[in-house]
């Protein structure tokens, strides 16, 4: 980086992002890729729909598993597919470059709703923006959506299974309370998702070898003797369809590139389709050997899951591990390749996974804001026996994403007490381009997380763990951890303790009345009735999803990823069924911090220093601090806050954590609200965007937050209250007893550019990550960016279309957000120095 400001003649006191500095330098190919999917506007597809709607006409007397099985099996065989001009690896989910298919049992409602709003419409919404042409309208309007109107589950769940209460309480979008806690109903418009197939076996046996796997499990279920027998039998047979439609699609690519081989007059480009029509005849169906058909194989079934489900976040696992030996063939033993041209190819699979998009209603939209599709790898860590995993490939893909830095996938780096300090430093060389990635995960207390959710597993199983999604951690191939069930506001929950249960800005009464603060002598008698309106809340919340996910289990079957993951195939049970290991359902709790300082100031305002009554301080709340400026200013500037090593402000966010995880570990005892799957609840405070979304049904509340402002993003400071440095809001965060979150903690801090600006600063911020383990947090991640830079790119969002940021527990491109979550961006601390 030296040598490219001594070339630029660039002062680094100037830069604002190092991406721009860095440039790309990728093959003339790959570059053609990244202008695809940069400068495509996403754009609805209705394939899916028509494909869906032919099977189930076709086999409308058929169980419901067969069903599906057979609308992937037309799917794949009608869809359209593409081979890109000069591409080396090839598929596709979508009929275009950006599109997203239209999955009709779940858009039904929302579509119908929002289609030609003038505020919600997909076209002028303002954020996540899809193109619908005129004809595709009026296929909706007149063909569609009237087909899937009594097949839609969002209609089934809250017109049929759900009471009014339930429903009012914990789906804003459904109920009569828009300002709810809580973010339920969010499983009625998804299905499967957050899991990663087993890619290994995949490639060491091919899909062939799976069926016949399949089939004996299928021959042993047909004892008579055999336990659920039926239901069984029905699942292989799902599987087999769904496994035969695999493979067939992939052979298209096979006829594809042979029929552009006879139009070709490029000799090179001839070698090339030849070579991809070879490879796809024989992945994913047949062992890959060689490291071009490892990665076709690799994204042939990534695709085809995205082709089956609906749902964000499948992901790769540990690449670097499996994707090795197919490496030092190819590159180092049969000199195939030269490390150069296995780089190339990839990055033609990285693109590959930025081609389609998801289409998410107008307000689910907002908390997963930036068309995120949640696709991680996992490198580094451990070995089994706990030797450090960092090989050639590591480093490889490292060099793979520094040249090209598309929104997918993102990369988890495990870092643990014997990683290899070269490897930390390369990652951080990544990290300083400033596109909010890849983020580093810590296995010493990783660990600890997993040892909560799976007591009876030995420490060698455990240290094979993955990271999926946004910072979620769990077993390769075997974990279905249902990841956005709920959101429950923690903010929120204190607003409605501090009014009695009701909503400040409506004068609804939302929760329980759990008494007039006015009346509380002591911080203990708060904390009661916080503890009783959280409960109140978090127990509506596993109500909801209980109903949700038992609708699922008999709705949603994906008999592909079923057969590629661990359980269900010798289960004999989908993926929907709790046919996975290990199921669980994931509840997120945004907001802590902004709850703690709350807390805190209460505690010192009220209590301790008495400075103002408890009637004072509730008027001043309830006129947003206005007319309270002396008292906002002392709240702010002179009430410790968490993020700053203050034990006395850090106890506070660690009594909210506790205080979720001890509820949930008590509901997960009684089993009583736990869906038919089986499983346990676990929790998170990983979030999207919900700190702006969720910011806007929150009043004002002591500790300087001002009603409608957006709130702590994940378990992150409230944004400026961190003003002692990146190591002191670092030791806050690791007091937090994220060993009780199974799921995984998320962290976000933003550094000047200027901190990594030189080789001597970049050992410095290894030296800071290295640091970290000795007292560790699950994850931190990174923004290396300028506010200077965020501003210019908010105005001209045309020369910025690359500009990626972190946004939570993901990045997505700056200009696709809308200027709320911007702002909430920008104004998080920039640290200028350690």
């Amino acid at each position: 980086m030296e040598e490219k400001l001594k070339e630029k003649l660039i002062d680094p006191r100037e830069v604002e992002t190092w991406a721009r500095v860095r440039g790309r330098h990728c093959t003339d190919r790959v570059m053609k890729g990244v202008d695809r999917v940069i400068n495509t506007k996403p754009a609805f597809d209705l394939e899916r729909a028509y494909a869906d709607m032919k099977a189930y006409e076709a086999y409308k007397d058929q169980p419901r598993v067969i069903q599906r099985a057979r609308a992937l099996e037309v799917f794949l065989r009608d869809k359209t597919i593409r081979i890109e001009p000069d591409e080396l690896i090839v598929g596709n989910v979508a009929d275009k470059v950006k599109g997203a298919p239209f999955f009709g049992e779940y858009y039904y409602q929302f579509t119908a709703d929002e289609m030609d709003d003038p505020v919600k419409d997909f076209e002028n919404r303002g954020f996540d923006e899809f193109v619908i042409t005129s004809q595709q309208r009026k296929e909706l309007r007149e063909t569609i959506l009237p087909f899937f109107k009594d097949k839609c589950l969002q209609r089934h769940v809250f017109d049929d299974l759900m009471d009014k209460e339930t429903r009012d309480k914990t789906c804003a979008l459904e109920g009569a309370y828009p300002t709810t806690p809580v973010i339920g109903g969010l499983m009625v418009q998804t299905d499967c998702g957050h899991t990663v197939v087993n890619y290994p076996k995949i490639l060491k046996y091919g899909l062939e070898a799976i069926k016949e796997d399949v089939i004996y499990h299928k021959n042993q279920a047909a004892e008579s003797y055999c336990f659920d027998r039926e239901a069984k039998l029905l699942e292989y047979e799902a599987m087999i369809i769904a496994l035969d439609a695999a493979m067939a699609y992939s052979k298209r690519y096979a006829d594809e590139a042979r029929r552009q081989v006879r139009a070709e007059t490029d000799q090179k480009r001839k070698e090339e389709l030849l070579e991809i029509a070879r490879v796809c005849e024989k992945v994913p169906a047949k062992p890959a050997e060689s490291f071009w058909e490892a990665v076709q194989c690799i994204s042939f079934i990534h695709l085809l899951c995205w082709c089956e489900v609906l749902n964000v976040s499948l992901g790769f696992g540990r690449v670097d591990q499996y994707l090795y030996p197919y490496y030092v063939k190819s590159v180092h033993e049969d000199k195939e390749l030269t490390k150069n041209e296995a780089i190339e190819l990839l990055q033609m699979w990285f693109i590959k996974t930025n081609e389609h998009a998801e289409i998410y209603n107008y307000d689910n939209a907002q908390t997963q804001m930036g068309y995120q599709l949640g696709i991680q790898m996992t490198l580094g860590g451990q070995t089994r026996d706990g030797k450090d995993a960092v090989n050639e490939m590591s480093y490889v893909l490292m060099d793979a994403e520094e040249e090209l830095g598309l929104q997918n996938p993102d990369f988890g780096i495990r870092v643990f007490d014997g990683s290899d300090r070269n490897f930390i430093k390369r990652v951080a060389e990544v990290i300083r381009l400033g596109r909010g990635k890849p983020k580093y995960f810590y296995d010493n207390k990783a660990l600890e997380c997993l040892q909560k959710e799976y007591p009876d597993l030995p420490m060698e199983d455990l240290r094979e763990y993955i990271t999926v999604g946004c910072t979620e951690l769990i077993l390769p191939f075997s974990s279905q951890p249902n990841t956005f069930v709920a959101l429950i506001s923690v903010p929120k929950v204190l607003e409605l303790t501090l009014h009695n249960g009701k909503c400040a800005l409506t004068g609804q009464q939302l929760g329980p009345e759990t008494g007039d603060p006015r009346g509380f002598a002591s911080m203990d008698e708060l904390k009661a009735a916080f503890e009783a309106q959280f409960r109140h809340w978090i127990e509506f919340s596993c109500k909801s999803v209980k109903i949700q996910m038992d609708a699922q289990a008999e709705f949603s079957y994906s008999p592909l990823n079923s057969a590629l993951m661990e359980g269900p195939i010798q289960k004999g049970k989908d993926l929907c069924e709790g046919g996975a290991w290990y199921t669980a359902y994931t509840l997120w709790f945004p907001g802590i911090a902004t709850a703690a300082d709350a807390l805190t100031s209460i505690d010192t305002l009220v209590f301790r220093e008495k400075k103002v009554s408890w009637e004072e301080l509730i008027k001043a709340i309830d006129a947003d601090w206005e007319g309270y400026e002396a008292l906002l200013a002392y709240d702010i500037n002179q009430v410790p806050k968490y993020g700053n090593d203050i034990d006395y402000a850090d106890e506070n966010a660690c009594y909210l954590m506790n205080t979720w995880c001890d509820i949930v570990d008590e509901i997960n005892l009684r089993k009583d609200m736990l869906p038919k799957q089986g499983g346990q609840y676990i929790t998170s405070t990983i979030v999207g965007t919900p700190p702006t979304g969720m910011g806007s049904t929150v009043a004002a509340l002591p500790g300087g937050h001002r009603k409608y402002q957006p709130l702590s993003d994940t378990s992150s400071p409230v944004h400026g209250m961190d003003t002692h440095g990146p190591s002191a809001s670092v030791r806050s965060n690791a007091k937090l007893p994220q060993e009780k979150m199974s799921m995984g903690n998320c962290m976000n801090q933003r550094m000047s550019p200027q901190m990594l600006a030189t080789d001597e600063d970049i050992e410095k911020f290894v030296d800071y990550i290295m640091a970290i383990n000795d007292n560790p947090v699950a994850e931190i991640q990174f923004n290396v960016i300028s506010s200077k830079v965020l501003r210019k790119a908010m105005k001209d969002p045309q020369n910025y279309r690359d500009l990626l940021v972190r946004v939570a527990s993901y990045q997505a491109y700056f200009h696709t957000m809308n200027p709320a979550c911007q702002l909430d961006i920008i104004n998080r601390t920039e640290y200028q120095g350690w």
